[in-house]
């Protein structure tokens, strides 16, 4: 991503000779961050290499705060299922003192999870406003 932020557009060959990654590599690259949003392509030109270029560092940015988000998200469902174990599973009721802690902790954590999610909302939001607005 420094390469595209740095050089603003830049084709794959010239990926392969800063980086001495190889050519599939930089594909495979390549495709992933197309697929994401985080770049984007030209057309190919006759006899020419395609470039890829960042359409907005800003964009880029919020994109990793937000996938960042949803693996922090992707947890809830785990931590419930580690709640709903502590409090039925008679091995862990043996120690009700470390028993009542971790139940405090997680269910603390999912409470900051969901306050979370609503500035992540606004995240999302003021993303695709950008979107919109760099589209247009």
């Amino acid at each position: 991503m420094g390469y595209f932020v740095t050089r603003g557009k830049i084709d794959q060959e010239t990926l392969e000779h800063l980086t001495g990654f190889s050519r599939s590599t930089i594909s495979r690259s390549i495709q992933q961050l197309i697929e994401d949003g985080r770049i984007s392509a030209n057309k190919r030109e006759f006899r020419k290499s395609r470039d890829y270029f960042l359409k907005s560092i800003s964009m880029c940015i919020i994109n990793y705060i937000l996938k960042a988000d949803y693996l922090i998200f992707s947890w809830t469902p785990k931590f419930k299922v580690i709640l709903q174990e502590l409090q039925t599973k008679k091995e862990y009721q043996k120690n009700k003192e470390d028993n009542h802690f971790l139940h405090e902790r997680i269910t603390g954590i999912l409470k900051e999870i969901e306050e979370f999610k609503q500035g992540s909302k606004l995240l999302e939001n003021a993303r695709n406003e950008l979107r919109d607005f760099i589209n247009h």
